[in-house]
């Protein structure tokens, strides 16, 4: 599994001083980064694990990647995708925006300019309820999707189910009943910190009990909040606005 505190970005372009000078840009606490000089290449990385960020040339001698973005969207739509061209023009950038790309970047580009995009790209909310009833699943996330259409909303009704997705990418937040059918919320949460999947001020518990050895306990662990059921909108609106703040400088 990769570290969680990361983000993965993949470099796919022919010419190797433009994947040389990407790397050298990107490469520091927040980001690892791995480069191919073709769609064929590319596509093994991508296979084997999950990318926050792909930055594109559209012409590859393979395969152009203004179609590959397709496959990309297709298969990982969790994976933004930032174009690169030396020739740019209306039509290029229409088509590639159309296609699910986030922005484009002309070569030769500008340094800042792109740490800044990737940034944005991968720095995107993310958020992951987990809970085994559907209507609160459904209520969290139509707050969320209301007033913070820029978060990306993942939702699982099972333990097994929050495990996958974690391995699979991070969360800002993660939301998590104490009281789930077949297992202890509070449990999962305390095995989540223990093996750092995520850090205790991320995590928000959800239970419709009031006891205070539950509030004492999660103290303890250094959770960030208990949300007593039933919550109004406004408390999911403070959470996300204190650890997420979309659209705050990066």
């Amino acid at each position: 599994m990769i570290n969680n505190n990361k983000y993965r970005v993949l470099v796919i372009d022919d010419e190797v001083h433009i994947r040389k000078a990407c790397r050298k840009a990107l490469e520091n606490k927040e980001f690892i980064v791995d480069t191919a000089g073709s769609v064929e290449e590319g596509k093994k990385f991508i296979k084997s694990r999950f990318y926050n960020v792909v930055l594109l040339d559209i012409k590859l001698p393979d395969i152009s990647g203004d179609k590959f973005i397709r496959d990309i969207k297709y298969h990982y739509p969790g994976t933004e995708v930032i174009m690169i061209t030396g020739y740019p023009d209306v039509e290029t950038a229409i088509s590639t925006m159309k296609a699910g790309a986030y922005d484009y970047l002309e070569k030769p580009f500008d340094i800042e300019k792109l740490r800044t995009l990737v940034k944005q790209a991968a720095f995107k909310g993310k958020v992951l309820i987990v809970d085994d009833d559907e209507g609160v699943l459904r209520t969290i996330k139509r707050i969320i999707n209301e007033k913070f259409p820029e978060i990306e909303v993942r939702t699982a009704d099972n333990i097994q189910k929050m495990k996958n997705l974690l391995k699979i990418d991070k969360s800002d937040i993660l939301f998590l009943d104490i009281h789930l059918k077949y297992c202890d919320g509070l449990k999962a949460a305390k095995e989540i910190i223990k093996n750092n999947i995520m850090e205790p001020a991320k995590i928000v518990l959800m239970t419709g009990d009031t006891q205070a050895d539950i509030k004492i306990e999660s103290k303890k662990m250094g959770i960030l909040q208990i949300l007593i059921k039933p919550f109004t909108p406004y408390k999911i609106e403070e959470i996300i606005n204190e650890k997420i703040k979309p659209g705050a400088e990066i």
